[in-house]
């Protein structure tokens, strides 16, 4: 049994061999700009340019994300080794996914990526029987009759395993396909699984497919701080793990993520424009997207191949406007007061611009500095922690709190629940008038 998409994987029979070690990744070349089109095909085109409703899936306009990339290419070409990519939610993990198939080239064997993204009613046999069916095999039936010969028919490796899989099976069936092509299997959301027995007979299967060197790479993908916090491992699985985190984007990744959409389109960017589109967004690819969409299609229906920062202003309030659902229901449920003196909005606010860690967490010192450049003195009697405690209930209401609490040795940290909320949050004080581009450089 053997892989037949693509068509020139090797029959099984050949002998053993380890994984090929995958190219490494080029650098983003950039993309070629569009000739001089009218304001149709422009239009035509900007939805599947910048698509802040769903993960990029080709590699055309997916940008930055290099070091990332290198690193799960770097563990593909080691046997024995596998990969835990993790991070907050929306910093574009599904979208490295979607494309890591793409960037795995290699000149002497065929790439074979199935990949699939877990439900919540998913145990360890549903989720490997999805991923045995998008991994087609060739198999050779005979013909009856005389001179009977045989024929290769397509099936796929689900048809081939037990209702019931094990680590064994996995072991067995990734083994009989990865002789003959670069086998990357990628398990999407992983965070999802809340079964404490699935993750660990993952965390097991992880160990039996590094102990024999299995040539597949297996790569969990899942919102979390830590590698911990997504799959249950035993003493020994840590070392067949190469852990790689997925931050927020910097600003030159953000402003390659426009530039190179706007040079699909055969547009440009004023780069004080490029620079608050960067900003606003706060790392977040999302709000990038969505900036950049609302921004170009103002541009076009203006009649000019130019994105200035006119442009993207008017782009806030489209954003806004745009925004998730669930987004704008929490934000007005959380600022929402029977008092007359409502502060919630400004703490809010100064929530989204506070100084933060790499985790993105804050305490109340950070959001009081933060009301301090809102507004100098106006707020040095508010009751910072009452506020925070309102945006992080405890108890039986926790899961509605727009924020996170975490108790430490040196004091509460809070944090957003949707890391999406704080943009929303900036840009609603940016179009109220509250930040300036100053507050947030």
């Amino acid at each position: 049994m053997s892989a037949s998409e693509p068509a020139s994987t090797p029959p099984a029979s050949e002998p053993a061999a380890a994984p090929a070690a995958a190219e490494k990744p080029a650098p983003d070349k950039p993309a070629k700009a569009a000739p001089p089109a009218d304001a149709e095909s422009r239009l035509a085109k900007l939805t599947s340019v910048f698509t802040p409703a769903i993960p990029v899936s080709t590699s055309a306009v997916f940008a930055g994300r290099l070091e990332q990339i290198q690193q799960v290419v770097d563990a593909i070409g080691q046997p024995g080794v596998h990969v835990v990519i993790f991070g907050e939610p929306g910093v574009g993990k599904t979208s490295l996914a979607n494309i890591l198939s793409k960037r795995l080239g290699s000149e002497k064997k065929a790439v074979v990526a199935p990949r699939v993204t877990c439900e919540r009613t998913d145990d360890f046999s549903s989720l490997w029987r999805r991923i045995f069916a998008d991994i087609k095999v060739a198999r050779e039936r005979a013909v009856v009759g005389f001179g009977a010969s045989k024929r290769e028919e397509q099936g796929s490796l689900d048809e081939n395993v037990p209702e019931t899989v094990t680590s064994a099976d996995v072991k067995r069936a990734l083994a009989s396909v990865g002789r003959g092509c670069v086998l990357v299997v990628i398990v999407d959301e992983f965070d999802r699984i809340g079964d404490p027995e699935v993750r660990a007979t993952f965390a097991d299967t992880i160990k039996v497919l590094s102990d024999h060197a299995v040539p597949a790479t297996l790569i969990l993908v899942g919102v979390s701080d830590t590698v911990d916090g997504l799959i249950e491992q035993h003493g020994s699985v840590e070392r067949a793990l190469v852990q790689v985190r997925m931050p927020r984007m910097s600003t030159d990744e953000l402003e390659h993520i426009v530039t190179r959409g706007l040079e699909l389109l055969g547009m440009t960017i004023e780069p004080e424009a490029l620079a608050h589109v960067a900003t606003l967004s706060q790392g977040l690819p999302h709000y990038t997207h969505l900036l950049s969409l609302h921004a170009s299609r103002i541009a076009i229906d203006a009649g000019v191949d130019r994105v200035d920062t006119p442009h993207v202003v008017q782009a806030i309030t489209r954003a806004l406007d745009k925004a998730q659902h669930s987004i704008k229901s929490a934000y007005a449920a959380s600022v929402a007061s029977r008092h007359e003196k409502n502060y919630y909005p400004d703490v809010l606010l100064a929530c989204a611009l506070a100084r933060n860690d790499d985790f993105g967490f804050f305490g109340p010192a950070d959001v009081r500095s933060a009301l301090d450049r809102l507004s100098p003195g106006t707020y040095k009697d508010t009751r910072i922690e009452r506020h925070l405690a309102h945006f992080a209930p405890a108890g039986e209401d926790v899961a509605d709190g727009v924020l996170y609490a975490e108790a430490r040795p040196q004091g509460r940290r809070y944090r957003f629940r949707n890391p999406l909320m704080q943009p929303y949050v900036v840009l609603q004080g940016v179009s109220s008038g509250r930040v300036t581009r100053e507050m947030l450089a």
